[in-house]
C-alpha cells in the first residue's frame, strides 16, 4: 500500500472563512432588502442613512453613511441597545428621550429631531416598528443630517428680527418728520417776530397792538414748537428702548403695561394712517423682571400680522391687548376683529415658512418666531383662538421674576 499525507487545514480554513464570508454577504443582503422594502413603507421621506433595531432595541443593521457621520465601527453598533449607543454618543436625553418612549410604545417615529451634545449637528428621524407574523420584531428607520436646514432657518429667523426692526425704524424716522418740520417752520416764524419785535423796539415805533399782537404770536409759535419737539422726544425715547431691548436681549425689570405702552407707541406710525384703533387696557400696576426685547418683538409680530391679514387696507378695525395677572403669572390677552382663519390655516400658523401672503413677500416666520419667543424666551405658553369672521384671539401667559 502506497499513501500520502496531505496537511489542509490552511485550505480548511479558507472555505470555512469564504462559507462565513458567503452566509454574511447573503445575511446583509437580505437586511437590504427587507431594509429596502420597509423603506418604501415611509414614503418618499428623505433620508442620509438607515438603521434597523432587533425586537431587543438592539442594532441589527446600521448603513455605510451611518458609520461615516458618526465615525464609528460595525463593532461598536451592532449587538449595542440603542439606550447604550445613546450615553456613548453623548445625545441628550431630553432630547432622545421621545425615540426611547416611541420605541417602547412601538409606535410610529415622525419628523422627530435630535441635536448631538456638543456638536451643532441636528438629526431628523422618521421609523416604523417590525411586525413579522403579527409578532413585534424592531424597528427600521431613516435619518436625515438637516444640521445646515436648521441653520439656514436660524439665520433666516434673526433677518426676519432685523426686518422687523427696520420696520420700526422706518416708521419712526417718517414720524418724526413731521414734528420736526413744523418745530422748523415754527421756529422760523419766532424768528422773524422776535426780530420785527426787537426793531420797533429800537426805533421806537411799537405800539401798545403791535407788542401785544407779535406777543401773542411768539407765544403761539414757542407753543407749537415745545409741543411738538415734546412729541418727537418721546417717540425717539420709546423707539429707543424697545430697539436697544430687541437687541441687547437682556432680562430686566420693568412695568408691563407701561413697556406695553411704549411698545405701541414706536409702532403707531404703522397705525395711525391705517383705521385701525389700538387700545391698551389692564393692571397698569403688574411690575416684574423679564426680557422686554421678546415682549416687543412678539407685540410688533402681532399688530403687524393684523394689519398685513385681518384687515383690507382701508378699512376700519379694532386691536385690544389687556394686561393681567393670573397665578403669579403676567398675562397679555391680544385680539383683533378682523377676518379671522379657517381650520386649516389656524392649524399652520406657527409652522415656519408659512404664509398666505408669498406673492406680497410675506415670509411666513413672523408668528413662528412669535411663538419660539414665547415658549423659549420668556418660558410661557400660547394659546390662539379663531373663526373666519371672528377675528383672532391669543393669550400669552409668562412667569415674571
Amino acid at each position: 500500500m502506497l499513501g500520502v499525507v496531505q496537511d489542509i487545514h490552511d485550505r480548511k480554513m479558507a472555505e470555512e472563512a469564504l462559507r462565513s464570508e458567503i452566509a454574511e454577504r447573503e445575511r446583509i443582503q437580505k437586511v437590504l432588502e427587507r431594509s429596502e422594502a420597509r423603506f418604501r413603507n415611509l414614503a418618499t421621506a428623505p433620508s442620509d442613512w438607515v438603521w434597523e433595531l432587533d425586537a431587543d432595541g438592539r442594532f441589527s443593521y446600521v448603513s455605510e453613511k451611518f458609520l461615516d457621520i458618526f465615525g464609528t465601527e460595525p463593532a461598536d453598533v451592532i449587538g449595542v441597545p440603542i439606550e447604550e449607543w445613546r450615553d456613548l454618543r453623548s445625545i441628550a436625553l431630553s432630547d432622545f428621550q421621545p425615540l426611547l418612549d416611541a420605541i417602547e410604545a412601538r409606535r410610529p417615529i415622525i419628523d422627530l429631531e435630535l441635536a448631538r451634545s456638543g456638536s451643532d449637528m441636528v438629526v431628523r428621524l422618521n421609523a416604523i416598528p417590525i411586525w413579522e407574523d403579527g409578532e413585534y420584531a424592531g424597528f427600521f428607520g431613516i435619518s436625515q443630517d438637516i444640521t445646515e436646514l436648521k441653520q439656514a432657518q436660524k439665520r433666516l429667523i434673526a433677518a426676519e428680527k432685523f426686518a422687523s426692526l427696520g420696520t420700526l425704524v422706518a416708521g419712526v424716522a417718517h414720524e418724526i418728520n413731521t414734528p420736526l418740520g413744523i418745530s422748523i417752520t415754527a421756529s422760523s416764524h419766532l424768528e422773524a417776530k422776535a426780530k420785527e419785535l426787537g426793531e420797533r423796539t429800537v426805533s421806537r415805533e411799537l405800539t401798545r397792538n403791535q407788542l401785544t399782537s407779535l406777543t401773542a404770536v411768539i407765544q403761539e409759535s414757542a407753543g407749537i414748537i415745545l409741543k411738538n419737539l415734546t412729541r418727537a422726544a418721546n417717540l425717539v425715547q420709546s423707539f429707543k428702548q424697545v430697539a436697544v431691548d430687541q437687541t441687547a436681549e437682556a432680562a430686566r425689570e420693568i412695568n408691563i403695561f407701561d413697556y406695553v405702552g411704549e411698545v405701541l407707541r414706536s409702532l403707531s406710525p404703522k397705525t395711525r394712517h391705517t383705521g385701525i384703533d389700538v387700545q391698551l387696557s389692564g393692571n397698569r400696576h403688574l411690575v416684574g423682571t423679564t426680557f422686554p426685547g421678546a415682549i416687543a418683538q412678539i407685540l410688533t409680530n402681532l399688530v403687524m400680522n393684523s394689519i398685513i391679514h385681518a384687515f383690507d387696507e382701508g378699512a376700519p378695525g379694532r386691536i385690544s391687548i389687556v394686561v393681567g395677572e393670573r397665578n403669579g403669572l403676567a398675562v397679555l390677552r391680544y385680539a383683533d376683529d378682523g377676518k379671522g382663519m379657517d381650520p386649516e390655516t389656524a392649524s399652520r400658523v406657527f409652522e415656519p415658512f408659512f404664509t398666505t401672503k408669498r406673492n406680497t413677500g410675506g415670509t411666513g416666520l413672523g408668528m413662528h418666531l412669535t411663538h419660539n419667543l414665547v415658549t423659549q424666551r420668556l418660558g410661557g405658553e400660547l394659546s390662539f383662538r379663531t373663526a373666519p369672521g371672528e377675528g383672532v384671539e391669543i393669550e400669552i401667559d409668562f412667569p415674571l421674576t
